[in-house]
């Protein structure tokens, strides 16, 4: 015979007809409901090859008041982004391709926007945050994710975004599945650089459909679109920016202007620069 009563459990077992009870007093305890002691589920997100993920992280303060803290953020256990001390680091093949979102009001302060996704960022991903100066320096915060990048497709390596100086070369990469047996174009805000002659006698592109743009002018500044094509004519493409920066010009000033004594005028200075002025003297 086997009785099981209660939240203090009584074994009591027949064996024999001599009766033995063992008295096990397991207590049933209430589970923890602390938010900060609670395991979080993995996240687990899809992306095509281009695309773009927002890698969402909450940072759990101490009582809810904001200190100093350190962030991690590692892929299969190798370092991608950190942020130490107000610097910003990211690592090799994540250079230029990750943005910190910890002024957004929508996700947390440790989330990451990763962009021009590519096959090789399939796998696992750690959100670890630590606070240097509180014992102990580590609460639950973190958070794994898993993204898994679409296969299929016919763009390995997409272009990604990048902030040159006017004169400087700039270089967009691009490869397809299968060099040897695709096509790829070039476009610079939806205009084929075939049909833009200044453009086009400015630029070189490799073996493997990167462009190299050399030397580079403001009027370069824009989107620019590399579209892979396959002989089945099956096409697919991907964006990135190219943010040129120069000092100010002044783009138009009027000739000699004669004014008559007294009168009020008008004297216009037509300029542009990037970044914008912050300061203009006469």
């Amino acid at each position: 015979m086997v009785e099981l009563r209660g939240p203090r459990k009584v074994l009591l077992v027949s064996t024999g007809g001599a009766a033995t009870l063992l008295l096990a007093l397991l207590l049933v305890l209430p589970a923890q409901t602390h938010a900060y002691l609670e395991d979080r589920e993995p996240v687990y997100l899809e992306a095509k090859v281009g695309s773009y993920v927002i890698l969402n992280c909450p940072v759990d303060f101490p009582k809810n008041d904001p200190i100093p803290y350190v962030l991690h953020w590692n892929k299969d256990n190798k370092p991608v982004f950190t942020l130490y001390d107000g610097v910003l680091n990211s690592y090799e093949t994540f250079l230029g391709r990750v943005t910190l979102l910890n002024n957004d009001l929508v996700y947390g302060k440790a989330s990451l926007n990763l962009t021009s996704i590519r096959e090789s960022d399939n796998g696992w991903y750690e959100c670890k945050v630590i606070f240097p100066n509180r014992v102990p320096n580590k609460r639950n915060n973190g958070t794994w994710f898993h993204i898994s990048v679409l296969g299929g497709t016919l763009l390995k390596i997409p272009p990604v975004n990048s902030t040159v100086l006017e004169g400087d070369p700039a270089f967009f990469k691009c490869l397809a599945q299968n060099p040897e047996t695709m096509f790829i174009d070039w476009f610079k805000d939806n205009v084929s650089l075939l049909d833009m002659y200044d453009l086009m006698r400015r630029s070189t592109f490799g073996p493997d459909g990167s462009l190299m743009i050399s030397p580079t002018q403001m009027s370069d500044l824009g989107f620019y679109k590399c579209v892979v094509r396959n002989h089945f004519n099956d096409t697919q493409d991907a964006t990135a920016f190219l943010n040129v920066q120069y000092k100010a010009k002044v783009i138009y000033a009027p000739k000699e202007v004669y004014l008559p004594f007294g009168e009020p005028a008008v004297l216009d200075c037509h300029f542009r620069s990037n970044p914008p002025l912050t300061n203009l003297r006469w």
